[in-house]
């Protein structure tokens, strides 16, 4: 904006400082990883709408045990559930799109030791695409229903 002698114009404004601030945040930090927390769903930090200091959420967030045996446990629960969507009369490409995803968020938070909510949130959306157009059977319903309760997904689409 300063090149644009817009600055101080946009600063007047109802919501100038926190929009100033986002930009600060592309220009000054790793934009890219900020894009990511647009995209995938992490909370960042810009300013607050009322007084244009403090924080406004962008995007979404999810929850992750920190207990290795809440995290086996969730784990197991998504294996029982590709096990069941294997069984389930549908698309083969869908099918393999849901399985795919699920193994992804199984493998992260098994397999990492501060899984990666953003991947998370995109496997759990890419997930979520392509159930809303299913029909399933009901336990393979509630098995699902299940596992987005865990990430406290359900209650963010």
């Amino acid at each position: 904006c300063d090149e644009f002698k817009c600055f101080q114009s946009l600063q007047q404004e109802r919501y100038g400082n926190a929009i100033i601030q986002l930009c600060q945040k592309f220009k000054n930090n790793n934009y890219q990883k900020v894009i990511n927390e647009i995209i995938m769903g992490d909370i960042i930090n810009v300013g607050n709408i009322d007084g244009n200091t403090g924080q406004i959420i962008i995007g979404k967030n999810i929850t992750i045990s920190n207990s290795y045996n809440g995290r086996k446990e969730i784990s197991e629960k998504i294996e029982e559930l590709i096990k069941l969507l294997r069984d389930e009369n549908i698309d083969t490409d869908q099918q393999q799109t849901l399985i795919t995803n699920f193994d992804k968020i199984k493998e992260e938070i098994r397999d990492e030791q501060h899984p990666d909510k953003s991947k998370i949130f995109k496997w759990l959306t890419n997930t979520k695409k392509v159930l809303e157009n299913l029909v399933l059977v009901n336990h393979t319903r509630e098995a699902i229903h299940w596992v987005y309760e865990q990430f406290h997904f359900l209650t963010q689409a």
